[in-house]
C-alpha cells in the first residue's frame, strides 16, 4: 500500500480540491501504482460527460496555458514523425487546443472527448471534428491514423490496458502513439506522500516511465522509450490556482493580493515559471 493507507477522518479534511481518494496500492513485483476502484464505468462516464469548461476565469486562463504547454510536446512528436500531412487523433482532446495547434502545422486533426461540454467548446471555438465518446466507442476506420496523442489522459482511464489495445488497430503500421503523464516515482511525489496534489479522485493509475512502457507493450505496441519535458505556467495562472486548490486559505488570500498587484502589469503576469524537476514524461511507441 502506498501513500494513502486507510484514511481516518482527520486525513479526509479538505486541504485542496484533490483531497479525496481511496487506498492506493503498489505492486511489489512491477512497481505499478493503482487507486482502489470504488466506481463503476457508467458512473465515471456520467461524471466526465457533465464536466464544464470555458466559463470560469481559471478555464479562460487554461486555454492559453495549454497552448503554451504543448510546444515541447510538438517538438517531441516531430523528432519521430512530421506533423504536416499526418492524420492525428487526440484521445482526450478536451477543448481542442492541441488539435487547433497541429492543424495550423498542416495536420488532419480528429478528437475524442468524453466531456460533452468540452466537445462543444472544441467545435464552437475551433471548428474541430471531435467525437463525444470514450475510447471504446471511437468511430474511426482501422489503420487510418499516423499519430495518436494522449496528453494527461492515461491516468484517468478506468482500464488503460484495454483502451490502449483498442487504439492499436486505428494506427497505420509504423504509426506512433505519444502518451504523456506524471512520474509517480519522482522525488516530488515521494516527498509529498499523501499530500501529493497528483493523488486525486479522478487519477486511477499512476505510472513511471518503466510501467507505462510495459503497459504499451502489453497492449501490442513497440515501446520506443520516454522523454521528460518541463511544464511551465504563467505567474497569473499560478496565483489563480491557489484559490482553486485551497479556497479561503491564508495562501489563497495572499495569492489574491499578489494578483491585484500583478494584474496591471501584463508582462509580469505572463512570466512563465518552469517546474524544475523531471516530473512529467512522454512515452513513445509505435504499431509494429
Amino acid at each position: 500500500m502506498l501513500y494513502a493507507g486507510n484514511l481516518n477522518p482527520d486525513d479526509m479534511k479538505k486541504f485542496s480540491q484533490y483531497a479525496f481518494y481511496g487506498d492506493i496500492y503498489k505492486c511489489g513485483d512491477c512497481g505499478f501504482v493503482i487507486e482502489e476502484m470504488s466506481h463503476d464505468t457508467p458512473e465515471i462516464i456520467e461524471y466526465l460527460s457533465k464536466e464544464e469548461y470555458g466559463e470560469e476565469i481559471i478555464d479562460q486562463l487554461n486555454l492559453q496555458e495549454k497552448a503554451d504547454a504543448y510546444a515541447p510536446l510538438v517538438a517531441i512528436i516531430e523528432k519521430h514523425r512530421a506533423i504536416g500531412g499526418a492524420n492525428i487523433l487526440d484521445a482526450g482532446a478536451n477543448t481542442g487546443v492541441f488539435l487547433n495547434l497541429v492543424r495550423g502545422l498542416g495536420a488532419n486533426p480528429f478528437g475524442l472527448e468524453p466531456s460533452l461540454e468540452a466537445t462543444k467548446v472544441a467545435k464552437s471555438r475551433f471548428d474541430l471534428d471531435v467525437q463525444n465518446d470514450v475510447i471504446a466507442g471511437l468511430d474511426l476506420p482501422d489503420e487510418s491514423l499516423d499519430i495518436i496523442t494522449m496528453w494527461d489522459v492515461v491516468e484517468h482511464l478506468y482500464d488503460p490496458l484495454a483502451d490502449l489495445a483498442a487504439l492499436l488497430p486505428k494506427l497505420k503500421r509504423g504509426g506512433y502513439i505519444f502518451v504523456c503523464t506524471h512520474n509517480i516515482e519522482n522525488i516530488f511525489c515521494r516527498v509529498l506522500g499523501k499530500r501529493n496534489p497528483l493523488l486525486l479522485y479522478a487519477h486511477f493509475y499512476h505510472f513511471s516511465p518503466e510501467t507505462l512502457s510495459k503497459a504499451l507493450e502489453k497492449a501490442g505496441f513497440e515501446a520506443l522509450g520516454t522523454r521528460y519535458f518541463h511544464k511551465s505556467w504563467s505567474l497569473r495562472y499560478l496565483l489563480a490556482l491557489f484559490d482553486e486548490f485551497w479556497p479561503n486559505s491564508i495562501a489563497a488570500k495572499c495569492a489574491g493580493g499578489a494578483q491585484k498587484v500583478v494584474s496591471p502589469f501584463e508582462r509580469v503576469g505572463n512570466l512563465r515559471i518552469r517546474f524544475p524537476l523531471n516530473l512529467f514524461f512522454v512515452a513513445i511507441a509505435r504499431r509494429p
